[in-house]
């Protein structure tokens, strides 16, 4: 045979192989570049939300605002197709034990998106990656409960709220890592991760974290656990938080009040706990719960973390500043460690810079350590409408409707110069609330006759930009005394 016969049968022999070949095997390099993937479905999963499902199993959450709440694919007996299920639950195959999606490998939530909607991406049983945006400030309960591929997640700094299950039965995480502004974990948020190894909660800004029943229990490969930041007392932490991860040895706890052994209930392998205070504190923070004892085989370790800002006491010279409508920069009072040691400023710590110390709301001084400290606090302070100037007492006479044989009542009108940004003033009388008003001066009647002590206070309401709800700050108010007989 001719050579070059032979060599011509081969090429045509290998293209028609790859023609048997499907278009998802060969990857996403036999698309003409620039060309996107097809689109399987697409809607509407919020006010202003939109979804949509690529044909390589991407699917993109994108727009502003709060994704919807739906049901969980498990949640109807008969597996049948009802309102408040997922938009896309089209793509969920029935199978023994419950409804799954065998098509998403990949979760993409734009920036825009505020919240993720509870059961949203419920047993997506193919999924292996998440990319959460920066602008989610809550994951819903159980929104990606029964993603048993999924293998790394990190929760972004915005993220406040994780609700309860939210990534329960997420069997194949090995990597997780928790936003530092938590405010709360629910309950069974990470149950049953068994892939997960270590697990640290940050200490944040020092906000107080509340913690649902048992969000990290039944974490089979569990060795240590880390709870940085400071558990709201009561929120539940003590109620089975890490129980039944068989494999725990470590716990470390910098900023516990309060210890109840029913939260390590039955982790059998449990050999320290480190504690940073002395043996008394840690008796007193202990609960003495017949029947949930530590067991014979762990040793509390009590010490102090002396060189960590994160445990340190700060002071500012003032907790409230009046708006000036430019930055605030509050004096650091002082800084003294667990132990009590006052530091000094340019020796052990310095001040880096400032957040939010310009609107009305709350601001931080940022403070990080030098040499052996190690670490950043944040001390936050509030600014809020300044004090009213101007103040004076006009327009004085003689209540005659409130007057009654024996007894004299006056009436006057309080007057203030105007407060930058102030929404309305409240005005006192002897520390008591007389009223509201919009306005600079506000008339009031049945003064006594002698030592009157008048006061007003600016207040302005805001607008939570991440929660939505409005928040009124208070000012300092201003008193002046005036007595009518003078």
């Amino acid at each position: 045979m001719n050579p070059n016969t032979k060599l011509i049968s081969l090429l045509l022999a290998l293209i028609f192989c790859l023609c048997l070949v499907p278009v998802s095997a060969l990857g996403s390099a036999v698309l003409p570049k620039g060309e996107e993937s097809a689109i399987l479905g697409s809607g509407e999963c919020g006010d202003n939300v939109t979804w949509k499902i690529a044909e390589d199993g991407v699917m993109t959450i994108s727009g502003t605002g709060e994704m919807y709440d739906y049901d969980s694919p498990n949640s109807d007996a008969d597996h049948d197709v009802i309102l408040g299920y997922s938009p896309w639950y089209s793509f969920y195959e029935k199978h023994e034990g419950g409804d799954r999606c065998y098509v998403v490998n990949s979760v993409i939530v734009e920036d825009g998106v505020t919240r993720i909607g509870k059961a949203a991406f419920n047993n997506f049983r193919m999924l292996t990656n998440v990319c959460i945006g920066n602008t989610v400030t809550e994951i819903g309960a159980a929104s990606f409960a029964h993603c048993t591929r999924l293998k790394s997640v990190t929760i972004p700094d915005s993220v406040r709220i994780i609700g309860d299950g939210a990534f329960r039965d997420c069997r194949s995480m090995s990597e997780l890592k928790l936003s530092d502004n938590l405010t709360k974990i629910g309950s069974w948020a990470f149950c049953d991760c068994d892939k997960l190894v270590r697990v640290t909660i940050p200490a944040g800004r020092g906000q107080e974290i509340s913690l649902g029943r048992g969000p990290f229990a039944g974490m089979d490969s569990l060795e240590e656990m880390e709870v940085l930041g400071k558990i709201k007392n009561g929120s539940g932490y003590e109620d089975c938080s890490f129980s039944n991860c068989k494999s725990l040895k470590k716990l470390i706890l910098p900023a516990v009040d309060v210890f109840d052994p029913l939260s390590v209930h039955a982790c059998s392998a449990l050999t320290d706990i480190y504690y940073p205070g002395s043996k008394a504190k840690w008796n007193s923070i202990y609960i003495d719960r017949p029947g949930y004892d530590l067991g014979k085989n762990v040793k509390i370790h009590t010490y102090y973390r002396y060189n960590e800002l994160t445990n340190c006491t700060v002071k500012l010279k003032y907790s409230s500043y009046g708006y000036t409508g430019k930055a605030i920069k509050p004096k650091v009072a002082e800084v003294r460690t667990c132990s009590g040691t006052k530091l000094t400023e340019g020796e052990h710590y310095t001040i880096v810079g400032y957040e939010n110390n310009k609107d009305f709301g709350v601001g931080s001084v940022i403070i990080s350590g030098i040499g052996k400290y190690s670490g950043t606090v944040y001390a936050d302070f509030n600014i809020v409408p300044a004090k009213p100037k101007g103040v004076k007492v006009s327009d004085i006479e003689l209540d005659e409707e409130h007057c009654y044989p024996g007894t004299t009542y006056y009436k006057a009108v309080l007057s203030w110069d105007p407060v930058p940004g102030a929404t309305r003033y409240q005005v006192t009388y002897w520390g008591s609330k007389r009223g509201e008003t919009e306005d600079t001066s506000y008339s009031l009647d049945r003064l006594s006759r002698s030592d009157w002590s008048l006061g007003v206070r600016a207040l302005v309401d805001v607008t939570d930009p991440v929660t939505g709800k409005t928040v009124t700050y208070v000012g300092n108010r201003t008193i002046i005394q005036y007595d009518p007989r003078q």
